[in-house]
Formats: structure tokens, sequence, C-alpha cells
């Protein structure tokens, strides 16, 4: 995979992550917290949905795609029992109460928007499937535009609304989450109308699905188990708290994109840059070297941006106070995973990745635990805390687990200079007042102090790179 490639396939995430950062700031001026955070449940349980109808089909399609003699047999083995359990689901529920999905997930009996959410799961189901047909042609640019373009359409759908003085309910936002996933979804149809077609076509293969759901289950499980270490804190802000206080959160989580980008383009790169170090027979010690940088850079990063988070106040409006409290133990979670992916590449090495699951399913127990007790009582400050303590113990198992299976790595610095993190994100939390500011500067202060050594090496190493 060249550079280019990879520039393409990290235009994707990277992008839609990007405008995820610009969209939601801006929404927040024109709806209530409150429909921020019925779309913030919206997009949960959109990610939840895909994970549970797809029983790791995709995954089976990508793993078996190379391999099958008819990959128009392959996709329909693996999209078709989605969407009868999908039929099924949906009919279930809305037979029994139409309103029952729009109650549960937004506060608000109407069957209307329990039938447009489910019209939503069922368009995002479908792009996933149909964009993984993009992604196995190895049409890097195709696929990252679209997970790029929903993103656009949403954006250019929010300004033709301010622009008309259309209404501000949560409606609008859903069927602007609804229109610019089926815009995405005709594109992707139309591009691959001659394969789909071919494939509706051809009887359904009961043998292959049973060997394909055999593959794609347990790393269903996995799959879920993260999901749920992810969406925990706002299922209990929902339950237990309100929409409001889940609509400031979210807008928390949306500051922490630049963490989300940096982990997203990080996984695309390193996973393939570690293979090729090992399988060349180069020293590991460049593997270890990366991780002692990262933890540095993560430590930077974070103390600059507590220094710096007293400026969201200028950026939202007033009801949204909370958020500069909460943006760095958001932030913490997707850097803590990204340091965890430095460490537990010896799994991968070893081939014992169910002990990976194993720590996804672990740090999700906590969270879930952390959740109960502290959301109750602290609202979004109990999320925040729960959810970044649950993301440092998964690194923790994970970095022990690779250590043990493969080769062990020095990894006190990595949890000292981690939990010190955690403990200032908290006590910003339990403060939250100006004297935040003083925190991390001491913290950074003490960072560049206690390790201005690895900070000159790295220096010097990026400009003998460059050079």
């Amino acid at each position: 995979m060249n550079l280019r490639t990879i520039t393409q396939y990290s235009l994707g995430p990277v992008g839609s992550a990007f405008l995820g950062f610009v969209t939601l700031p801006l929404i927040t001026w024109h709806f209530s917290s409150e429909d921020v955070g019925r779309l913030s449940m919206l997009f949960i349980v959109q990610s939840f949905a895909v994970l549970f109808f797809s029983i790791g089909l995709d995954q089976s399609y990508i793993r078996y795609y190379y391999s099958s003699k008819d990959v128009g047999q392959l996709f329909k083995d693996c999209i078709t029992p989605g969407i009868i359990l999908f039929i099924i689901t949906s009919l279930t529920l809305y037979l029994f109460d139409p309103t029952l999905i729009s109650y549960i997930l937004f506060g608000i009996e109407d069957s209307t928007l329990t039938l447009m959410t489910l019209a939503c799961i069922l368009v995002v189901y479908l792009q996933r499937f149909i964009s993984l047909i993009v992604r196995m042609q190895e049409n890097a640019l195709l696929f990252s535009l679209s997970q790029f373009l929903p993103k656009v359409f949403f954006l250019c759908y929010f300004f033709i609304i301010i622009l008309f003085e259309e209404g501000s309910g949560f409606i609008y936002l859903l069927l602007g989450q609804l229109i610019s996933n089926l815009l995405i979804l005709l594109y992707l149809l139309y591009g691959n109308k001659e394969g789909i077609y071919k494939s509706i076509l051809i009887k359904f293969s009961i043998k292959r699905f049973s060997e394909y759901f055999s593959y794609g289950l347990p790393l269903t499980i996995g799959a879920i188990a993260y999901w749920g270490l992810t969406a925990t804190d706002k299922f209990f802000l929902r339950a237990y708290s309100s929409l409001n206080e889940l609509g400031i959160y979210s807008v928390a989580i949306s500051f922490s994109t630049a963490a989300i980008i940096f982990q997203k383009v990080f996984t695309t790169i390193w996973t393939p840059y570690v293979y090729k170090t090992i399988n060349g027979g180069h020293d590991d010690n460049e593997i270890r070297n990366i991780n002692k940088y990262v933890v540095l850079f993560v430590a930077v990063i974070i103390s600059l941006l507590g220094m710096a988070s007293w400026v969201i106040d200028y950026i939202l409006p007033n009801e949204y106070s909370l958020v500069k409290y909460l943006v760095i133990p958001c932030m913490l979670a997707p850097l803590f995973y990204v340091l965890s992916e430095t460490t537990v590449i010896g799994l991968n090495i070893v081939k014992k990745t169910n002990y990976s699951m194993l720590a996804s399913i672990f740090a999700f127990a906590i969270n879930f635990i952390g959740n109960f007790f502290l959301v109750k009582k602290f609202g979004a400050y109990g999320a925040a805390i729960s959810t970044a303590t649950s993301f440092w113990v998964f690194l923790v198992l994970r970095t022990e687990l690779s250590c043990y299976f493969w080769k062990s790595i020095p990894r006190v610095r990595l949890y000292i200079l981690t939990l010190f993190l955690l403990v200032a994100s908290i006590v910003t939390i339990i403060l939250s007042s100006k004297v935040i500011v003083l925190i991390w500067v001491f913290l950074s202060l003490a960072v560049v102090t206690l390790f201005y050594k690895d900070f000159l090496f790295m220096l010097s190493t990026i400009k003998k790179a460059k050079v």
C-alpha cells in the first residue's frame, strides 16, 4: 500500500470526522441541546444496528472475497440475512407499538420518527455492504467518498434550513440524516448496478451462509463489546440523566475530533508498518521507540489543549459552558486507544487476537459499572470520568497481554504519564474553575522537564528523516 493509496483511504474517516467537528457546533446555535442529544442517540443506534444486523457477515465478505469464485454469490449470502433480520425485528417492534422506538431513543411518542429511524438504519446497513464492494475493488477514493459525502450533504442541508428559516425541531435533523445517507446509497447502487442486479438473481446458499456466519459471529461479539465501551456513556445519560446533558456531552465529544482523526490515520498506517518491520527482519526497537514518542506526543497535546480549553466558551452558546471541562476526558478515550494500538500489536503478530477481544469485554464491563454509579449522581461529568477510566484500563490490559504473549516492553512511563493525564482530567471536572489552566501548565512543564532528552532525540530523528 503506497502513500497515495493510504492518503485516499484516510480521506474518508478524516474528512468525515472533520466535518462532524464543524457541523455539530453549528447545530448548537440553531437546535436545542435536547435535539443534539437525540441526534447523538440516532448515531449510536445506527452504529449498533449495522453490527447487530450484519452479524459479522460484512467481515466474512472481506475475508472470503479473494478466495470466492463468485463474488456476486458471496454478496448475496452476506447481505440477505441482515435484511431479513431487519424486516422481522422492525415489523415486530412497530406492530407492538409504533411509537416505542421513538420514545425510547428520543423521548417523543411519534410513529413518524420511528419509521424515519428505521429507514435510516436500513439505508446505513445497505450502504455499509455496498461500500464494501468498492473497498474490495480497491477503489480507495470512491470508498472514502462514500464515508465523506454524507457529511457534506448534511452540511448543505443544514445551511438550506438556515437560509430559508425552516423549523428547528428534531425531525429536521433526522430528515437531513436520512436524505444525506440515501443520496450516497443511490450513488453507490448506480455505480455497482450490474453486479448487484446479478447477485439479486442468484439463489441464496444456506451452506455458504453457515460457513460465513461461523467466521463472522465471534468478530461481532468483539465489535459489540468495543461498541459498548464507546457507547455506554450515552445510553446511561439518556436513561438516568437528561437529553440536555447528553447533548452537552455529545458536543464535548465532537471537540475531540482532532484526537479521533489522529486515531484513524494512525491505525491505518501503523499495522502495515509493523508487519513490514517484523517480516523484514528489522529490530523491533523501532516499534518501541514509536510507542515512546506517541506517549510523549499525547501528553503534550492533551496538556496544551487543557490550557486552551477556555476558548470553547467563545465558540458555543452559553448553555454549553460545561463543555470546556468535559472535552479533555472525552479526548483521552481515542488517544488511549491509539496508545493501545502501539502496544497490542504483539497479540496480532502471535495471532492471539481473542485476548484483545477479552480486553474490550472487560473494559466495557468496567465502563458499564462506572456509568451505572456515576451518571445518576454526576450526569455528563460521571459519564466522562467513567469512559476515560475504562479506556485507561483497556490500554493497560492490551499492553500487559501483548507483553505476556509476545515481548515485554518498557511500560512504567506509559502507565505513569497516562495515569497523570487521567487524574488531571478528573481533577479538571471536579474543580470546574479557571484553576484548570494552571493544572495543565504545571503538567506540560513537568512532562517537558522530565523527558526533555527524549524530545531532543525525537526532534533530531525527524530532522534526519527530512534530510
